[in-house]
């Protein structure tokens, strides 16, 4: 059997850079004009520069120009005939619109992503799953320093926070957000656009009664976990399977207060408590699914602490 010898001789960083697409990039300068003002410093050498300050793990513009510059040989056949200095990366980073990087992830991710792995789950639930999530990214860096939010006493606060949703299918990334770290993570949901019978796996960090209304009226579920300090009404305890599992020790329709152009409005909700064995503690779900037919298959109470567990 003879030898695949289509990466024969490259380093893994340009193994990885061969999946871009210059159709792609094309489009996107085109869109943006990203190149318009810019003479050495372009869309592609800024692109490469960040991936490889990711996968390098540089933490300063610093360690990122020193680290192009030691492996200029190996650079120049991919198009960095010249490690850009410190000051040509910063006015990138500060010049050159976010979006530009975003429109060409999404390119190469519809591109790409008939050949991604499907997901071992094989139900039919995990094709309508969507993951949502966020993280801070620390801002105590060269690379970001400028991106803080001041503080009185003149030293920087805060850091830029990554919204991500994935789609449980493909495990990939399907829409990324950047915000001020400051910034509440429920104004990520409006950015989502996800088909009818969808659901949606959160943390309580996001809870928006309002928006968990209007995905109710469009046929969207969601499933996420509790506040404390919630206030609710219990209207009805549904009942549970003499087969239940032992981990779920509730089951109840409640109601919640949430005001709408100023109106007080009440939205319908279901409870489900369970006891985590893991982390040895009880976990509150709220869920606006109600799907009774459902009852009998391993994904309808059971999936509540599941799809949660997906998330993590």
């Amino acid at each position: 059997m003879g030898k695949n010898t289509h990466f024969f001789g490259q380093p893994i960083f340009s193994q990885v850079l061969s999946f871009v697409d210059k159709t792609v990039l094309s489009q996107v300068r085109s869109k943006h004009q990203s190149d318009r003002y810019y003479k050495k410093f372009d869309t592609w050498q800024h692109l490469v520069t960040m991936l490889f300050c990711s996968l390098s793990g540089a933490t300063s513009l610093r360690e990122l120009s020193t680290g192009l510059l030691a492996w200029q040989n190996k650079l120049v056949h991919i198009g960095i005939k010249t490690s850009p200095k410190r000051s040509t990366i910063s006015d990138g980073n500060s010049k050159r619109p976010s979006a530009v990087f975003r429109d060409i992830y999404m390119g190469l991710f519809e591109k790409h992503r008939h050949i991604l792995p499907d997901s071992r789950l094989k139900m039919e639930v995990i094709k309508k799953l969507f993951i949502v999530d966020s993280t801070v990214i620390s801002l105590f860096k060269d690379i970001l320093k400028v991106a803080g939010r001041p503080r009185k006493d003149g030293k920087s606060k805060g850091g830029i926070k990554a919204h991500v949703m994935i789609h449980a299918a493909e495990l990939m990334p399907c829409l990324i957000r950047f915000t001020e770290g400051v910034r509440h993570d429920h104004t990520f949901l409006k950015h989502l656009n996800v088909p009818e019978g969808s659901y949606i796996v959160m943390d309580k960090g996001y809870t928006d009664y309002l928006q968990y209304a209007q995905w109710s009226d469009r046929g969207i579920y969601f499933i996420t976990r509790m506040k404390d300090n919630a206030v609710y009404e219990s209207i009805d305890d549904i009942d549970l399977p003499d087969d239940k599992d032992q981990e779920i020790i509730k089951d109840e329709t409640i109601t919640l207060e949430y005001t709408a152009n100023g109106n007080k409005e009440t939205l319908k909700l279901r409870r489900v408590v369970l006891w985590d064995d893991t982390k040895s503690k009880v976990m509150v779900f709220l869920t606006n699914s109600f799907d009774q037919e459902a009852a009998t298959r391993d994904y309808d109470t059971n999936c509540v602490s599941w799809f949660h567990y997906l998330r993590s």
